[in-house]
Formats: structure tokens, sequence, C-alpha cells
């Protein structure tokens, strides 16, 4: 039985798309599969303004107000920098980033993270 070329080359990029694939590290996912939680901001607010997460959950703002925002912990530990209108900002949750949060340019804004126990 003989390959052509074209199989030939396909057999190969196949083979090394696998081999890269198993070799790519694995960072900062936690085992299983996190959830995501989605923070809207609007109406200069955070909706909803508390929410309760497990570890390796990703919380993601989502900017749908009139104005830039940040999302950025009360101690600094992160800071989203500036979430421009319609983009948005993840950040993976670990034992770390769990803090009351609000927004740098409006601090009546407002947001607290908590594990769930």
């Amino acid at each position: 039985m003989f390959i052509n070329r074209q199989q030939l080359i396909a057999t190969i990029l196949t083979l090394v798309g696998l081999v890269a694939i198993l070799l790519i590290p694995n960072h900062g996912v936690a085992e299983g599969v996190g959830q995501t939680h989605i923070i809207e901001i609007r109406d200069l607010n955070f909706f909803p303004a508390e929410i309760k997460v497990n570890p390796g959950d990703t919380v993601r703002w989502v900017n749908k107000d009139f104005v830039p925002h940040t999302a950025t912990a009360n101690n600094r530990n992160w800071d989203s920098r500036l979430i421009g209108i319609n983009n948005q900002w993840e950040l993976v949750i670990n034992g770390d980033t769990i803090e009351d949060y609000y927004c740098i340019y409006h601090p009546n804004m407002k947001g607290v993270i908590s594990l769930n126990k």
C-alpha cells in the first residue's frame, strides 16, 4: 500500500499537532472545570455586586456602561486596569484573590468576591 505525498504530509502534521498538545503545560488551571461568573458593569454599578466562588473559578467583568471602569482589589493585589466600553477582563480565583473590590475612577462602585463554604 502506497501513501501519496499529500496523505503523508497530512499524517505528519496531525502527529505533530497531537504531540504539541501533549507537551503544552497546563498553567494555572485547577483540577476539574471551574465555573465562569459574569459581572456586568452598567449604570455605574457591578451586577451582581456580591458573588460566591470556588478556587479555580473565573470571574469575568463585562463593561456595558457608557464610560470605562476598573475592577481593583481594595488591597491592590489585583487590578484589571482600564476596562473599556464593551470590553471585558477575567480573573482566575485562588486563595489570594478573595476580597472586596471597587472601581478606581468611581470609588462608590463596590463589589465582593467570597469563597463558598
